[in-house]
């Protein structure tokens, strides 16, 4: 049984010697905020959750006025009836059993009443106290690298080597739930690998059908997240094929100015063909989306860059209400291009960003020290391996890395 409350990376490894990487976090530690949902919702939830307890408590005390009550008048009536047997002579002893027996009923009668209030105290209780069994999210890869070359990612400077079959992409999800015996709340394709690339998406799509299945994992709709780098077409693809899942996007600059330099794919889909795919996807579905901005030092933290991502963010729809944006502070690579900015630069975009009624948080990574942070996933010395035809590892199977 797996055991501990970490976030894990684990090295898995293929037939053909190529390795991919899968990273478990804690389930209850992340908030519905992370799934996509909005701080306002929770807060409303809370207040609506709060008016029910008032008036539930309410209800209650009017039940143990009423019970009280009712004792208490059966309390004096028995009495009554009780002094009245004392006083006459006929039948004075079967009266005095009466109202003995009348006594011992209101007094079963008051213990039931105490017995119920314990009863609906214990019931609130359990569902506020109880244990609760912990839950994980799984965060699985789609690819072997990634050919979208993203400068700030390690998986990125790997170059593709091979995209993952529908099964191998579920058999992390199997690995989790039946090898290490988890309860897997969550499964979002953030790993290694771009999981809306045309030479992966039909095995993604059919992972997701698996995962969904109730004869398959049974997992709900809502329970798999897709991130992609602003893929336009799979973006399209999902809001035809897949529209009941979420869908998360790592925007990473508000300008093509700056995202070009950083992040290769959007010479190909600029910000405005990936604009109205975002548009046209939250106009066709209920879901709330999240914007992943991994915060560069100097490049796309300034007050010039924020700028911009507002100007971005304006140009989205109801994005106020529906558009969650993640901050993620730089998580360096095995040979670092980036610095980390610095806390208070940080908190200067989130606090600009919230000024403008934006919902936005700042992600605060885990597993940072094992390579298992967001951007930190990959080998790029397999690929040196692959260039001189060198196996990867004379062991196959499950290597973690700790």
């Amino acid at each position: 049984m797996f055991g501990g409350s970490q976030t894990r990376k684990f090295i898995l490894s293929l037939p053909d010697h190529l390795e991919y990487e899968m990273v478990i976090m804690p389930g209850n530690e992340m908030t519905k905020r992370e799934r996509g949902g909005e701080e306002r919702e929770e807060q409303k939830n809370k207040k609506e959750e709060g008016d029910k307890m008032g008036e539930s408590e309410k209800e209650e005390k009017g039940d143990e006025r009423r019970d009280g009550r009712e004792v208490e008048e059966r309390g004096n009536k028995d009495a009554k009836q009780a002094r009245k047997g004392e006083t006459c002579d006929s039948g004075g002893d079967e009266e005095s059993a009466m109202g003995s027996s009348r006594r011992s009923s209101v007094s079963e009668s008051s213990t039931s009443v105490e017995v119920r209030r314990r009863q609906r105290k214990r019931g609130k209780k359990g569902r506020d106290e109880a244990g609760v069994v912990q839950q994980w999210n799984l965060c699985v890869s789609s690819q072997v690298g990634c050919r979208l070359g993203c400068a700030f990612c390690e998986t990125g400077r790997m170059g593709l080597l091979r995209s993952l079959t529908a099964g191998e992409i579920t058999s992390q999800v199997f690995f989790a739930k039946y090898v290490l015996g988890l309860d897997v709340k969550n499964v979002v394709f953030m790993g290694m690998g771009e999981p809306l690339d045309s030479a992966v998406i039909d095995s993604v799509f059919q992972a997701i059908r698996v995962l969904t299945e109730p004869s398959g994992f049974g997992l709900p709709a809502s329970a798999i997240t897709v991130s992609t780098s602003g893929c336009v077409p799979g973006i399209r693809r999902v809001m035809k094929e897949l529209p009941f899942i979420h869908l998360a996007f790592s925007i990473h600059a508000g300008h093509d100015e700056i995202r070009t330099k950083i992040m290769p794919v959007a010479r190909r889909y600029p910000l405005s063909e990936l604009t109205s795919a975002i548009a046209d996807y939250l106009q066709q579905t209920k879901w709330r989306i999240t914007l992943q901005y991994v915060l560069l030092a100097g490049v796309n933290d300034t007050v010039t860059a924020t700028s911009m991502l507002l100007t971005f963010l304006s140009s989205l729809p109801d994005a106020k209400n529906r558009v969650h944006v993640n901050l993620i502070p730089y998580n360096p690579q095995s040979q670092p291009l980036f610095k980390t900015p610095a806390e208070e630069e940080v908190k200067r975009v989130k606090t600009a960003l919230r000024k403008e009624g934006y919902f936005v948080k700042i992600r605060v990574e885990k597993g940072r020290d094992k390579m298992a942070a967001c951007g930190q996933l990959g080998n790029i010395g397999l690929k040196k391996r692959m260039l001189a035809n060198t196996p990867a590892s004379p062991q196959s199977g499950i290597l973690e890395d700790w």
